[in-house]
């Protein structure tokens, strides 16, 4: 099955939702831009996933949520790691049955005892036996033993009476507790399909945005434009190491070109950590490849626009033809290449220039495709 419904939860988990099927994560993965997915959602096509991991914090956090009860008679709520111990043990229409079992059997119980209490007592209370004349003999008659017999079959007379109604009103709960047991059963299963048919439609509505949107920021003439919203909090988890470093959208030197990314550190990567933001260039493998000339010999430029008076941090490079990260991929991409020392972070900072801005940073890849 897929994420927990939201409407099950007390807290607020607007941060824990499955871009896939919309609900709340069960198992969390994270992929390196961010993005959290069910584990049951992991086998989905889910455009621009390059790497994920199972996100161990992400799951403690939603095991750890408050949840209510869904059964209306119930008043429980507790964390979401102790719901099923609870539904084993909340009410169901069996454990009512066995709660009037029980309260029953201790009813006849109790009778048994006072029909036991009333017989001693008749005994105690019988009077000695008085000796009768006829003739010249002399016989015993006792009537108390035989009152107090009879008082004891009538109790058991009326006791058997109670029991085989009771009898037939277990007899009868048995039965409506058959019935609904299966009605619950029937209406457990239309509810399952229902909810698989609900996520097989979210997936479709989460996968066709995911096309449009990658759709809409794709272009084909070698040009990134890349925008990076809600920058400081992307920053803090790049320091905090919750995600080091996330990749841009794929963008294509033509239609049937090559197909690239960007990768970037927004707290720098090997001489750049903690000091410098790095910057990296990425082949990946395309539809087109046979076509192509390699290793990719194109001339990349890497800016870092200023939102304030355009001046722009810019860095150049040409790829090297024996490294690697610039041969015909063999897996869906190479090994980022590019500027570990791009920018210095202390520069994000300045006063006189717009790095970043409205909680905002926009950096532009340029593929010099003069030559294709």
């Amino acid at each position: 099955m897929p994420g927990y419904v939201p409407d099950l939860f007390l807290d607020d988990v607007s941060s824990y939702t499955c871009v896939v099927c919309g609900l709340v994560v069960k198992q969390a993965w994270q992929t390196d831009k961010g993005d959290r997915y069910c584990k049951t959602c992991e086998s989905q096509e889910y455009p621009q996933r390059l790497r994920a991991y199972y996100d161990k914090a992400t799951d403690r956090e939603v095991q750890a949520l408050r949840v209510l009860c869904t059964d209306d008679t119930c008043r429980w709520s507790g964390a979401l790691k102790d719901y099923q111990d609870h539904r084993h043990n909340c009410h169901t229409p069996r454990q009512l049955y066995n709660h009037y079992i029980q309260g029953l059997q201790q009813q006849i119980s109790q009778s048994l005892q006072d029909v036991n209490n009333r017989i001693q007592q008749l005994s105690r209370q019988s009077p000695r036996p008085a000796p009768v004349t006829t003739g010249n003999h002399e016989r015993a008659l006792v009537l108390g033993p035989r009152e107090a017999s009879l008082e004891g079959m009538r109790i058991l007379t009326v006791l058997n009476r109670e029991m085989e109604e009771s009898s037939g009103r277990v007899e009868a709960l048995e039965q409506q507790h058959r019935q609904e047991r299966e009605t619950f059963k029937t209406l457990e299963k239309k509810v399952e399909s229902l909810q698989r048919m609900l996520v097989q439609q979210q997936v479709a509505l989460a996968e066709q945005d995911l096309r449009i949107q990658t759709l809409e920021l794709n272009s084909y003439d070698g040009i990134l434009t890349w925008k990076i919203p809600d920058f400081a909090h992307k920053r803090h988890d790049a320091i905090t190491g919750k995600t080091a470093s996330f990749y841009s959208p794929c963008f294509f030197t033509s239609r049937t070109g090559y197909k690239m990314c960007a990768r970037i550190y927004l707290n720098g990567d090997g001489m750049g950590k903690d000091t410098h933001v790095s910057l990296f260039f990425v082949v990946m493998r395309g539809h087109y490849d046979g076509l192509l000339r390699w290793p990719f010999r194109q001339k990349l430029t890497f800016m870092l626009l200023d939102q304030n008076n355009h001046k722009h941090v810019t860095d150049a490079f040409r790829p090297d033809p024996t490294s690697s990260s610039f041969q015909r991929p063999t897996s869906d991409m190479n090994i980022a290449s590019g500027c570990p020392l791009f920018v210095p972070l202390s520069q994000l900072d300045s006063s006189s220039h717009g790095y970043v801005r409205d909680d905002t940073m926009f950096l532009k890849i340029i593929v010099d495709t003069s030559d294709l």
